[in-house]
């Protein structure tokens, strides 16, 4: 199936599962921004996987700045953005992914389209609240060093006359 017919033979399935949209997933998810992909048998894993690279990126995120490397300082300052009930509320959402994560792992074993189904619409069920609390912590990066800047004494260039 060429790149062009994801979209109708995931919109068959759709129906036999009751899955959400197809444009829905794809406005979630961005289920195809990469270079066009010649050939995909197995539309629903396709998705699944799709899904999983997103909230894999949230999980890196979050464990990022749950647990900065030291040797980042960009990290550590991050990191001290966020207040007790932030990083309680990063490690609900951290645990959250990595379930959903190694639940897609444990599918890539056994390859059955009706489980790839259940994830994709019980993932696409509880995203909504999931991204709302994950934005609402990720504004705060900004804020902060938006903060940092007006609070930091400004340093004079040595190289500048």
């Amino acid at each position: 199936m060429d790149q062009g017919h994801v979209h109708q033979a995931y919109a068959a399935l759709q129906k036999k599962y009751s899955l959400p949209s197809y444009d829905l997933l794809n406005q979630a998810f961005e289920l195809l921004y990469i270079t066009p992909i010649c050939h995909i048998d197995f539309p629903l894993r396709f998705v699944r996987r799709r899904m999983v690279d997103k909230i894999g990126m949230i999980c890196n995120f979050l464990q990022t700045m749950l647990q900065p490397k030291p040797s980042s300082l960009i990290y550590l300052k991050e990191s001290s953005f966020f207040t007790a009930d932030d990083r309680q509320q990063m490690s609900d959402l951290l645990r959250q992914g990595m379930q959903w994560e190694r639940e897609s792992m444990l599918l890539d074993v056994d390859h059955d389209e009706q489980a790839d189904a259940r994830f994709i619409k019980d993932v696409f069920q509880r995203w909504k609240k999931f991204k709302e609390q994950y934005a609402s912590l990720a504004k705060k990066l900004p804020e902060g060093w938006k903060q940092a800047d007006n609070h930091q004494p400004k340093m004079k260039n040595p190289y500048v006359g």
